[in-house]
C-alpha cells in the first residue's frame, strides 16, 4: 500500500527498507527535508538535476539512500 507523503508517493514498503519511517514520523527536521526532496517535483524540468544537486550536498549522508532512491527512480 502507498501513501502520499508531499506529492511523491512513497510505498511503505521501500520507506521502511530505507529505516525512515519511524524518523520520519517522530523528528519534524527530518520529515521537512524528505520534504524538499519530494518539492523537487515543482521546479522547471531544466532545473530538477541542479536542485537536486544542491539538495544533495546540503543534506548530506543521513539522506544518502533516500537520495539514491528518488535518483534511480525519478531523475
Amino acid at each position: 500500500m502507498c501513501y502520499c507523503r508531499g506529492v511523491i508517493f512513497i510505498c511503505d514498503k521501500v520507506f521502511i527498507a530505507l529505516g525512515y519511517q519511524n524518523k520520519y514520523e517522530n523528528e519534524p527536521e527530518f520529515s521537512h527535508n524528505i520534504h524538499k526532496i519530494a518539492a523537487l517535483v515543482f521546479l522547471k524540468p531544466h532545473d530538477v538535476v541542479k536542485g537536486f544537486e544542491d539538495l544533495s550536498v546540503d543534506l548530506g549522508d543521513e539522506y544518502q539512500a533516500v537520495l539514491d532512491y528518488f535518483e534511480e527512480t525519478y531523475i
